[in-house]
């Protein structure tokens, strides 16, 4: 007898955006590895040295300084959908609070919103 195996589709990658008048924060999900790019946002200058915080859905988790970004690395799978995601941004001259979502596509499904066809992209 064969087990049938679960029709949802593991998560692959995703992304978050968020900013502030003084940081912004990308996050991109590479399977469960949470990659964070901290700038300033008048700039676009690293900020290095900076603790991160990161409130995702119902987990708080900290980032570790890898080069110029920082990495999370996480216990498990996310699930494909959105999550919210709050982070406290602590660093040697200033610190923040910035929310966003991050975006957990499943496998196969393309970050961008695949074009209209047929006769609803053109009617008029």
């Amino acid at each position: 007898m064969t087990v049938p195996m679960s029709t949802a589709a593991p998560a692959t990658g995703g992304r978050f955006v968020a900013a502030s008048d003084q940081l912004e924060l990308v996050g991109v999900l590479e399977g469960r590895r949470l990659v964070l790019y901290l700038d300033r946002f008048a700039d676009n200058a690293p900020v290095p040295d900076a603790r991160i915080e990161l409130e995702l859905g119902t987990q708080r988790l900290q980032a570790v300084a890898d080069g110029d970004r920082y990495v999370i690395e996480l216990a498990a799978p996310l699930p494909p959908g959105a999550l919210p995601v709050v982070a406290t941004v602590i660093a040697a001259d200033l610190s923040d609070l910035l929310a966003g979502e991050l975006i957990v596509l499943a496998a196969g499904e393309s970050p961008v919103p695949a074009a209209r066809t047929g006769a609803a992209a053109g009617a008029g």
